[in-house]
C-alpha cells in the first residue's frame, strides 16, 4: 500500500474535490440522501460484478443507508450498515473509560463466583443437561422422589439468586456510571430514536423505537465489552476459560432482556431470575440515556473546546482514486434523482435548508472533470 498526496493525481481540481467532501460532511441530510438514492439506484460498477448476491454491490463501499426495511433490529444487526458504522466511529478514547468504570467490578465479580459454575438461564436445562443421571441422584437424592422435588427447587432457587445478584450489580453500576456513557454515541443514537418514532408516518411505536436502541446499546457497545474483556483493558493478566466466556454472554443476555422490559423469549428465560426485577430496571437507564443525547447540540458535544477543536482540524482523507470517482458518480445520480422528484412534485415538500443544499451539490459537481 502506498499513499500519494492528492495533488498530485488530481492537480489543479484538487480543491474542488475538498469543496465536495467539506459540503458532505457538514450536511449530514445530504449525504443521508445522496446514500439512500444510490441504495435504491444502484451504480453501474465493474468492480462490483463479481460480489456475491445481497452483498449490496457498490454500495457498501459508500456505506449503506439505514431503516429502508420493515424490520429495522436485522438491518442495524450487520456490521456494514451505515448507522452501525457511524457508531463505531463515535467510540472513540472515552468509550473506553466507560467500560472500564463501569464493568470492571461486575465482571471481576462474575469471573470469582462463576470460575467453575455454568450460569445458565434456563434452570431446566441446569438440572437435565448439566449433570448426568447419577450427578443428579447424587445431588438431588433419586428422581420422581419428595427428595428430589425438595432439592431441585432449593437449587433452582439459590442459582436464581446468585444470578439476579450478580445483575444487580452491572445494573447498579450502569446507573452509577450513566453521566459518563459516551456523548457523541448519546447523540447518534437519540437522533434515531427521533427519527424512527418521531415522524407522523412512522411505522415504529416509541416503545419499538426505544427497544431498537437499547439493542444497538448491548449488542454494539456493551456485550462485545463482556465477551471480550481483556481488549477493552477490563480484565488485565486473569486467564478466562471458556465456562466463564459462557457465563460473560449469559450475563449480556440477562441485562438486554431486562433493557427490553424482559421481552425477550420466555422460554429461554426462567421466571425465578426476572421475577426479581422491576420491570423499569434497565428500561429507565436506557431512557435517561436518550434525555441525555437528545440535550447535546453535535456529534463533539461534551467535548472541552480544546478537544474539540482538534477534532474538527482531523480533516484528512485516506482514498482510493476509484472509490473518489465512484462518490462522485454518486453524488451525480442523487442530484439527478432530486430534479425527477421535483418534477412529480415532491419538492413541494422539500425544506428551503434542503433544496439550498441541493443546488450547492450541484454547483460542486459542474466543476468536477
Amino acid at each position: 500500500l502506498r499513499y500519494r498526496d492528492a495533488y498530485s493525481l488530481l492537480t489543479c481540481h484538487e480543491h474542488k474535490y475538498a469543496d465536495l467532501l467539506r459540503l458532505l460532511r457538514t450536511s449530514p441530510d445530504l449525504l443521508a440522501h445522496v446514500l439512500l438514492t444510490v441504495e435504491r439506484r444502484p451504480l453501474a460498477d465493474t468492480d462490483c460484478t463479481n460480489d456475491p448476491p445481497g452483498s449490496g454491490g457498490c454500495l457498501p463501499r459508500l456505506l449503506q443507508c439505514v431503516l429502508p426495511l420493515d424490520n429495522p433490529v436485522k438491518l442495524l444487526s450487520r456490521g456494514t450498515a451505515t448507522f452501525v458504522r457511524l457508531l463505531r466511529l463515535s467510540l472513540d478514547a472515552g468509550a473506553g473509560g466507560f467500560l472500564v468504570q463501569t464493568l470492571r467490578r461486575p465482571i471481576h465479580t462474575l469471573l470469582a463466583e462463576f470460575n467453575d459454575v455454568f450460569l445458565d438461564l434456563d434452570l431446566n436445562k441446569a438440572v437435565q443437561d448439566r449433570f448426568c443421571r447419577d450427578r443428579r441422584e447424587h445431588m438431588f437424592g433419586k428422581e420422581g422422589s419428595e427428595q428430589f422435588e425438595l432439592c431441585v427447587r432449593d437449587y433452582r432457587k439459590q442459582m436464581a439468586d446468585r444470578v439476579a445478584r450478580l445483575a444487580r450489580l452491572f445494573i447498579d453500576e450502569l446507573r452509577e456510571n450513566t453521566r459518563a456513557f459516551p456523548r457523541p454515541f448519546l447523540w447518534l443514537l437519540s437522533g434515531l430514536y427521533r427519527q424512527a418514532s418521531g415522524r407522523p408516518n412512522s411505522r415504529m411505536s416509541p416503545a419499538a423505537a426505544r427497544s431498537l436502541c437499547g439493542h444497538l446499546v448491548f449488542q454494539h457497545y456493551l456485550i462485545p465489552a463482556l465477551l471480550d474483556p481483556e481488549h477493552s483493558g477490563i480484565v488485565c493478566s486473569v486467564a478466562i476459560n471458556y465456562i466463564q466466556r459462557n457465563n460473560l454472554m449469559q450475563m449480556g443476555q440477562v441485562l438486554e432482556a431486562l433493557c427490553q422490559g424482559g421481552s425477550l423469549d420466555s422460554r429461554v428465560f426462567s421466571p425465578e431470575i426476572f421475577g426479581q426485577f422491576e420491570p423499569d430496571c434497565l428500561t429507565g437507564w436506557l431512557d435517561s440515556l436518550l434525555r441525555i443525547g437528545a440535550g447535546l447540540s453535535g456529534p463533539v458535544a461534551g467535548l472541552q473546546p480544546q478537544q474539540q477543536h482538534q477534532q474538527l482540524q482531523l480533516s484528512s482523507l485516506a482514498v482510493t482514486p476509484d472509490d473518489l470517482d465512484l462518490l462522485v458518480r454518486a453524488c451525480r445520480v442523487a442530484v439527478g434523482s432530486g430534479q425527477q422528484d421535483d418534477g412529480a412534485g415532491a419538492a413541494a415538500a422539500a425544506s428551503a435548508a434542503a433544496s439550498q443544499q441541493r443546488r450547492r451539490l450541484e454547483a460542486c459537481l459542474a466543476d468536477l472533470p
